[in-house]
């Protein structure tokens, strides 16, 4: 399930009274705080593997760069900027205790190259489990997990997928599991919520459910909510339910 900088500095009024007064000391105030705003947003580079949680704020306003590596982000963060360059956004996977999603506020351009994703792909609910984080109601024997659309039903079994549940204009939950009769089905694609003035895609945008293994049953794909002002590139969004084998039923769409 899916919905898809230029510097401005204002040179304080206090410039203008030291010319005309002769004030050296008001006037290299003034050009400091110029100096000081050309810095606010301080270039952070990513090259190894890093995790950024949900508590942590030293990245806050930020310009960013994931290069070569995995960025794993969970909560709500704010940044001036992300570029990835051959780099991965990612969110930690749901456990049975605990749900994850990336959320993140960004003031200027989200660029993402050829060679980068943001991908939350098998990262939502485990199987056996659906919205609410919960076993009930969630996919029985080995039918595939549901969202915004309904899992694959096990062919000659009394296996059922989940309920389908979400908002297509507004996601905001991770894809179901398949169910978990027997060890192996997928977990469902995870979530992510992107604002940006720009979205620069070139890549990918994924929230794929995990196929199943021999005869499993796959996940639900998850959420995905992108709102920006402008939109380019020849990148991808998918949020695909994950395949199935054998005469198990495969994950709904997200």
């Amino acid at each position: 399930m899916w919905t898809a900088v230029q510097d401005r500095f204002t040179v304080p009024s206090a410039i203008s009274h030291a010319e005309r007064g002769g004030g050296n000391t008001l006037l290299a105030a003034a050009l400091l705080l110029v100096a000081l705003a050309r810095v606010s947003a301080a270039a952070v580079v990513f090259t190894s593997d890093t995790t950024i949680g949900a508590g942590d704020l030293l990245y806050e306003g930020e310009d960013v760069t994931v290069q070569g590596c995995t960025l794993t982000i969970s909560g709500h963060h704010e940044f001036a900027a992300l570029r990835l360059v051959n780099g991965v956004v990612t969110h930690p996977p749901c456990t049975e205790s605990a749900v994850y999603s990336v959320d993140l506020a960004v003031t200027g351009t989200v660029a993402v190259d050829a060679a980068s994703s943001i991908d939350l792909s098998g990262r939502g609910y485990l199987p056996g489990r659906t919205v609410g984080n919960t076993a009930a109601g969630a996919a029985s024997g080995r039918a595939g997990g549901s969202y915004g659309g309904r899992g694959g039903q096990e062919v000659g079994s009394a296996g059922i997928p989940n309920p389908v549940y979400g908002d297509y204009r507004a996601p905001n939950e991770p894809g179901s599991g398949g169910g978990a009769q027997h060890a192996g089905a997928g977990a469902g694609g995870g979530l992510a919520s992107i604002t940006a003035d720009t979205l620069s895609l070139d890549g990918a945008i994924l929230a794929n459910g995990t196929p199943g293994t021999f005869d499993r049953p796959g996940g639900s794909g998850g959420g995905i909510d992108v709102r920006v002002g402008t939109l380019s590139g020849n990148g991808t969004f998918a949020a695909t339910g994950g395949d199935s084998s054998g005469n198990a039923g495969a994950g709904g769409g997200g």
